[in-house]
């Protein structure tokens, strides 16, 4: 169940009209999330999902925050934060039911 309810959440990744640099971007922030999460709760945290959710829109951020310094090689798009977020809400779904 848990296998399929992944599969039905990232389904919307490997659809035709979505950009390549927007599935990078939820990649990274599903990674992101995982990352924040174990270090959660290796730390005893009593919420680790929101801790994997705040990595995921702190690095968003931070990457879009990098973009923007840069104007000349990089866009600054919200939709790559939100993409990088998306990953993250996946993940909330998936990773350690």
């Amino acid at each position: 169940m848990k296998t399929l309810l992944a599969l039905c959440l990232c389904a919307p990744l490997c659809a035709g009209g979505i950009p390549y640099d927007k599935k990078c971007h939820a990649a990274i922030g599903a990674v992101a999330y995982v990352a924040g999460y174990e270090i959660a709760r290796a730390c005893d945290s009593k919420h680790p999902k929101l801790w994997g959710l705040a990595s995921s829109l702190a690095l968003g951020m931070a990457k879009e925050a990098m973009d923007a310094r840069d104007p000349k090689h990089h866009s600054c798009e919200a939709g790559d934060a939100v993409a990088t977020l998306g990953g993250g809400l996946v993940m909330t779904f998936v990773w350690r039911f």
